[in-house]
């Protein structure tokens, strides 16, 4: 009963209604049946059983046989699987096209706002896929692990990273700086891919995690004036070296506010 109910939320995941769900379950636990037996078995009610069955039929995941009573066995699924992947392939490519169709002729405008890590780190690993010149970014170890692959494949396309990096993690990339306080500000993500598009803000913990996305001018200035100032922060502590020791105390009163 586990793995049918488990089959049946899958297949609605799918795309299938509850009803056709639970009926081409049944029929891949029962085998051959007719639509009483059917209804029986699955829990669909003999009032829509038939049109559930024609819809399944329509779609190729149940097979029919013409005798009296009418039967009906489920498709393989194998054969279901494959057939759901090439339409849902298909599917994605229709919306991949549409939407770039719809974002040529859009102007997006505004400061948007995300919410939870998952949507934060993938609307940031879209930007750095999309991204064609540079990319700068201030980032905690942890998103740091996920957003690599896209940053990796971004340098290999000759694009210019420049990243400050909370945490005790080297990146496979160039131009990478330790943050000197990585673990005074868990979380913090900056990101401005080509100077036009920006994404700031906090993806610990997760109930709190959010951040603001925009292309907006100032937005996108903002975000960059606060990543320049970490590179160059980054930086004077890499010239100074065992003198810069004496701004940590300055540093950490600044920033908490002493």
């Amino acid at each position: 009963m586990v793995a049918t109910n488990k089959l049946v939320t899958a297949l609605e995941q799918l795309g299938l209604s509850t009803y056709e769900a639970r009926a081409y379950a049944a029929l891949v636990r029962i085998g051959a049946a007719n639509g009483y037996q059917l209804s029986r078995a699955s829990g669909v009610p003999r009032s829509r059983i038939y049109e559930t069955i024609e819809k399944l039929v329509a779609r190729g995941f149940v097979l029919a046989r013409k005798e009296q009573p009418q039967l009906y066995r489920a498709a393989p699924c194998e054969e279901v699987l494959h057939r759901s992947a090439a339409e849902m392939e298909r599917t994605h490519k229709t919306i991949r096209a549409c939407c770039a169709d719809i974002r040529d002729t859009t102007v997006e405008e505004g400061v948007w706002n995300l919410t939870g890590r998952h949507a934060i780190l993938s609307r940031a690993q879209a930007m750095i896929q999309a991204a064609t010149r540079e990319i700068e970014l201030t980032v905690v170890a942890p998103d740091l692990r996920e957003l690599e692959p896209a940053l990796i494949a971004a340098a290999r396309r000759k694009v210019r990273i420049r990243a400050v990096v909370c945490g005790g993690y080297q990146p496979k990339f160039r131009e990478t700086l330790p943050h000197r306080f990585g673990t005074s500000r868990p979380g913090d993500l900056s990101l401005i891919v080509d100077g036009v598009e920006a994404l700031a803000g906090v993806t610990e913990p997760d109930e709190n995690a959010s951040a603001a996305w925009s292309r907006a001018d100032g937005f996108v200035h903002i975000t960059r004036e606060y990543i320049l100032h970490e590179i160059f922060i980054a930086r004077a502590f890499e010239v100074l070296g065992p003198a810069a020791a004496a701004l940590d105390e300055v540093y950490r009163g600044v920033f908490e506010g002493i």
